[in-house]
Parts: structure tokens; C-alpha cells; sequence
């Protein structure tokens, strides 16, 4: 008997097959398909689109799941087109995406949910993106070699690629300094002298979900300040996208993966970096800067640089700069 294939439409049906979920989310790089990104991405979803997931069974052992998103947009400004994503690739910036499988079974999955997409599903989509996925992804391979000679495949378009970069991490956080160049170790301590001048530089860490919507606003604050000065709306400025990571945080802060860092000049709140720890990496998802406290001094670097060293204190080994233009 081969593998067969259960849709579910919705979180209550997704509920039942959660220990499957948590199961098939253990690697190191699973966090951002993790149950809590996920649960709290559906009950916190964006106003347009839908979720599906393919379940992969082998007799009673779910061996896959393969979570979508449906969505759409205008080509050349006239034609609808039904997009099909791995849910969170697109509306909240999701890294390190692939299909949930069991070791070994990656390609045997994709194969059969392939089959789906063309035959059951053909109806529903005309484009399916495989977006910010892991570049070892078994089940991005089988779609290639897959597509290269299916004829219900007609179109076939690679438009970049994105590189993640991280750091290994030291142990201890005075070791982290040597991680810079001489150059780049000056230029940061001048920067630390600089802003000094303005008030005492203080760290704090949101580590308490009591603490949340006090760290919260500041950031929000200064990322929305940071973004329209730019002629930019921001990422906060899209309600759905705040309400999902106040709600994520509430998730995870107690679990001691959601972590808010504020760093201050005395009374002035100058910057924010907010990230998720999972398996000993810290996921480093967004930040926030004052740019006009003091005149060519990056405040960034000064709170990832923080960052960094609390996160070798704590003994994590790894510090993932996800995509971005901050690596």
C-alpha cells in the first residue's frame, strides 16, 4: 500500500494531528514551522487567504505534512492569479521552510503530495512558490527533478537566492568581541563612547510576559519612527502582523524562546532587536534604531552587538542573522 493523503482546512482539524506536528518539528531549523509559529499564525491569519495542509500517511504513521497558504495577486495589473505558498513564507517572513517529514522520507513525500497538487488541487492554484526554503530540502530537490520532466508542469522559474548567515558562538560573552575585525572592534567601542555621552547605555531583556506590552510599545514605536521618516508604512503599521507577535510572545515568553531587547542612553530608548531562541540558536527576526540621537553612529550595531554577547552568556551556541539587509 503506498502513501495516502488526509486535507485538513483549519487549526481545529490541525489540532488532531498536533503530536504528529511536534513530532516531525524537531531539527534545528524547524522553529519558524514550529506549532506555536503556526497555531498563532492561524488564529491571528491576514485577511485574505486561506490555509490548507496535506497530511502524508504511510497506513496509520503521518510520515509528512505539507502546511499552505493561499493567496493572491494581479499580473500585469489585469490578471488574477491564485498563489500557493508554505504558510508564513510571504505575510510574516518566515525562514527555513520546507515540508514537515519524517528522516529519509522526504522525497517520497513530495512525490506524493505533487501527485495531489496536480490532480485533487489542480483546480485551486496557477503558481506555487517555494519560498525561503532550506537548501538541502529533500523535498525541494524532488520538485525540481519532478518538474524538469512532468508536463503538467509547464513553467519553471528560479528568481534568487537568499542567504542566511549565522555565527558560531563562543563561550562567554567577552570571547564574542573577537569575533570582530581590530577595525570593526574600534569603530564599535568609539560608537559605545559616543552614545555614552547622551546617558548611561543600559541592555534590558523582556523576559516576562508582565514586562511585554511595556518593551512592546517602545519598539513598535521607534520601528514605526524609523520606517515613515523613510516614506515607508513599516511592518507594524499592518495591525494583523502586531496582533500575531504580541500574541506569539504571550506563547512563548514562558517557554524562554520569544525574546524583546530595549537598549537605552539614559531615559532615551535608542534601539530594539527582537528574536526567537530554538535548539540553542537564537533567531534574530527584527530590529528597530533611533537614527538622529547622535549624528553617524550606528545604534544598530550597538544592540546586536549586546544581543550577541547575552546570548553567548547564556550559553547558546549559535546566532542566526536569518535574511535580511542587518547580516
Amino acid at each position: 500500500m503506498g502513501l495516502v493523503v488526509e486535507r485538513i482546512n483549519n487549526l481545529e482539524q490541525l489540532k488532531g494531528v498536533e503530536e504528529d506536528w511536534r513530532r516531525l518539528t524537531s531539527k534545528d531549523e524547524d522553529f519558524f514551522l514550529s506549532w506555536e509559529w503556526v497555531s498563532t499564525f492561524l488564529e491571528n491569519p491576514p485577511e485574505n487567504g486561506r490555509f490548507t495542509a496535506l497530511v502524508v500517511r504511510d497506513g496509520e504513521d503521518v510520515v509528512g505534512i505539507a502546511p499552505f497558504w493561499f493567496s493572491s495577486r494581479t499580473a500585469a495589473r489585469v490578471f488574477p492569479v491564485r498563489v500557493l505558498t508554505i504558510i508564513g513564507s510571504r505575510v510574516v517572513g518566515a525562514d527555513h521552510l520546507d515540508f514537515l517529514t519524517v528522516a529519509g522520507r522526504g522525497s517520497a513525500v513530495a512525490h506524493t503530495v505533487w501527485n495531489y497538487l496536480y490532480s485533487e488541487m489542480k483546480r485551486e492554484w496557477d503558481v506555487f512558490e517555494f519560498r525561503n526554503t532550506i537548501p538541502t530540502s529533500d523535498v525541494l530537490k524532488e520538485f525540481l527533478d519532478l518538474s524538469a520532466y512532468d508536463k503538467r508542469c509547464t513553467f519553471v522559474e528560479f528568481q534568487r537566492f537568499t542567504i542566511c548567515p549565522y555565527i558560531k558562538l563562543p563561550e562567554g560573552e567577552e570571547e564574542c568581541l573577537r569575533l570582530l575585525s581590530s577595525g570593526r572592534r574600534k569603530e564599535l567601542r568609539r560608537s559605545i563612547r559616543r552614545i555614552e555621552d547622551v546617558g548611561e547605555i543600559r541592555f534590558a531583556v523582556c523576559e516576562d510576559v508582565s514586562q511585554l506590552d511595556c518593551f512592546f510599545d517602545k519598539y513598535i514605536e521607534l520601528h514605526q519612527k524609523s520606517w515613515t521618516e523613510r516614506g515607508e508604512s513599516g511592518a507594524f503599521a499592518r495591525e494583523r502582523f502586531t496582533r500575531f507577535h504580541r500574541a506569539l510572545a504571550k506563547n512563548l515568553i514562558p517557554q524562554g524562546k520569544f525574546y524583546l531587547c530595549n537598549l537605552y542612553a539614559g531615559e532615551n530608548h535608542v534601539a530594539s532587536l527582537h528574536g526567537f531562541v530554538h535548539q540553542n540558536s537564537f533567531y534574530f527576526y527584527q530590529s528597530a534604531a533611533d537614527r538622529d540621537l547622535v549624528h553617524g553612529i550606528n545604534v544598530g550595531r550597538i544592540i546586536l552587538a549586546e544581543t550577541i554577547k547575552w546570548c553567548a552568556a547564556r550559553g547558546l551556541k549559535e546566532f542566526d542573522m536569518l535574511k535580511g539587509d542587518e547580516a
